[in-house]
C-alpha cells in the first residue's frame, strides 16, 4: 500500500473544501484546533505561523462524526486516509480527512490527546514535534514521540 506524504502526492482537481469553509463542518461536529496553530495561539512568543500554515483539527471518533465527514468526502470536498494508509499517524488516529489547507484527525481517544497536548511545553513542541522547526523532526519521529506521550499519560 502506498503512503501519502502530503496532498501534493494526490491527484485532486482542486475541489477540496478550503479552511474558509471549515465552519460548515464545525457546525456539525466538535472540531478542536491542534498542531502549530494551536501552539501559536497558546504561545505566540515561541511558535509563529504564517498565512500559508495549514490548519490541524481533531475530533473524537463516533459513527456520527464518520458519517458527517464521509458525506463531505462523497461530495468531493474532503479526501481521507485511514491510519494504515498514512505513515505519520499515531496510535490514537483512526482516520484523517483533508481539505485543501486543513486536516481533521479522527481520534479514538480525543480526551487523551487533549490531555497530552495541553501538557506539552511550547519549547518541546518547537524542538521535537513541529515539522517546521529548525530540527525538523520527520513524521516517524513525531509519531514515536506522541505514542510515548500517550502511554505515559494513560
Amino acid at each position: 500500500m502506498n503512503t501519502v506524504q502530503s496532498l501534493d502526492d494526490l491527484d485532486l482537481a482542486g475541489t477540496l473544501l478550503s479552511h474558509s469553509g471549515i465552519t460548515r463542518i464545525a457546525d456539525l461536529i466538535d472540531l478542536r484546533l491542534s498542531g502549530s496553530r494551536y501552539f501559536a495561539n497558546e504561545y505566540p512568543n515561541v511558535i509563529t505561523v504564517n498565512e500559508l500554515t495549514d490548519w490541524d483539527y481533531y475530533v473524537q471518533f463516533s459513527p456520527e462524526v464518520m458519517d458527517t465527514l464521509t458525506e463531505f468526502k462523497s461530495k468531493g470536498e474532503l479526501f481521507s486516509l485511514t491510519e494504515a494508509q498514512a505513515n505519520y499517524t499515531d496510535n490514537l488516529a483512526v482516520s484523517i480527512f483533508f481539505g485543501s489547507d486543513f486536516q481533521i484527525v479522527v481520534r479514538s481517544d480525543a480526551a487523551l490527546y487533549q490531555k497530552v497536548i495541553e501538557r506539552i511545553s511550547p519549547e518541546f513542541y518547537r524542538d521535537y514535534l513541529w515539522k517546521s522547526s529548525q530540527n525538523g523532526p520527520n513524521r516517524e519521529q513525531i509519531q514515536r514521540i506522541f505514542n510515548q506521550l500517550f502511554e505515559m499519560a494513560k
